[in-house]
């Protein structure tokens, strides 16, 4: 990347448009935010951003797009083709999300999600060859996976016989990511990966760095894979970072530096930092303070070429032996 410094807003699509039916994500017990739809959204954070912006990174909610298995809901495609050239012609760089927490209810619970080899070698691909045709175009930027191996380990398919698997899903929703990064890497846009930065963790929420920097997908407890394009397909080291209230940058700054040593040859940009817990006054206070902290950053040498701003989605717990969700029809 070439550009100027990137400021951007970053959000899901379950905190601005709110939980769909059909997704996985209705089965959890969970308060879920206010819907004010991605226009309103975006007016009201750019008006407080902390800087002009010239990046925004949204989700292109999977539930909505196809709720039942191979029957896409055309109205929803053509709202979201107009919702990114609305963004384009606001002169903002387009980063598209295809998978930001909930699933659709058929795939996460009839067809056992990425821990189903059919499903993610299949379904998954299909879908995201099906957003490249209908949006590539419009998108400068895709992300497959938002957190992979936050959303592995910290939200279980509504089955109950995944209790304990882990580590065998953190590693094949990183062979999902995979599979759409080698799928969209063909096209006009660029493709980044959106990894949680986690200073304190341990190996495993790391171990995507050996993935980019030498092909190899090295989840702790598991027999190591080889995929040599995991190095070669992602243009861009997109991380994510949540900020408890009592923190400031230096957390950040130090896991950027961890991360561009471990992954030393591709642009790093914070493509999504929250603060948990805020109100919409104490998040805008909160980006306009981190803005002027990321600019010294910078200025010192923190080798980082953009930053978004936006509140981490909380991945609600699950329901055990829960069955609901189903979209199967």
């Amino acid at each position: 990347m070439t550009d100027p410094f990137r400021w951007g807003l970053s959000a899901s699509s379950v905190e601005v448009e709110g939980l769909v039916p059909a997704a996985d994500w209705t089965l959890r017990p969970a308060t879920w935010p206010t819907s004010p739809g991605w226009d309103r959204w975006l007016d009201e954070f750019s008006d407080s951003a902390p800087r002009p912006l010239t990046d925004v990174r949204i989700t292109l909610e999977w539930a909505r797009i196809e709720p039942t298995m191979e029957r896409p809901d055309l109205g929803v495609v053509e709202h979201l083709h107009d919702l990114l050239g609305e963004l384009r012609s606001r002169h903002l760089r387009v980063w598209a999300t295809l998978h930001h927490g909930s699933l659709p209810g058929w795939f996460a619970v009839d067809e056992h999600g990425f821990a189903d080899k059919r499903s993610r070698t299949f379904s998954w691909p299909r879908h995201v060859e099906s957003c490249g045709e209908w949006f590539g175009d419009l998108v400068d930027v895709w992300v497959p996976i938002d957190a992979p191996i936050r959303w592995a380990t910290a939200t279980q398919p509504p089955q109950p016989d995944f209790e304990g698997r882990h580590l065998e899903l953190v590693r094949d929703t990183l062979r999902a990511e995979l599979a759409a990064a080698r799928i969209l890497t063909g096209g006009s846009g660029l493709v980044a990966t959106a990894h949680e930065l986690r200073p304190r963790a341990d190996d495993i929420s790391w171990c995507w760095t050996r993935a980019l920097a030498e092909g190899v997908i090295d989840v702790p407890g598991l027999a190591y894979m080889e995929e040599p394009d995991y190095a070669t397909v992602f243009d861009i080291l997109g991380v994510t970072f949540r900020t408890p209230e009592s923190d400031g940058v230096g957390p950040l700054s130090e896991a950027i530096e961890r991360a561009a040593d471990s992954v030393p040859d591709l642009p790093i940009v914070v493509v999504g930092h929250g603060l948990e817990t805020a109100h919409d006054n104490e998040f805008a206070e909160w980006a306009e303070q981190t803005a002027d902290q990321i600019d010294d950053l910078v200025a010192d040498g923190l080798p980082i070429e953009g930053w978004f701003a936006g509140r981490p989605l909380t991945h609600p717990t699950r329901t055990p032996h829960s069955r609901g969700g189903s979209r199967r029809r």
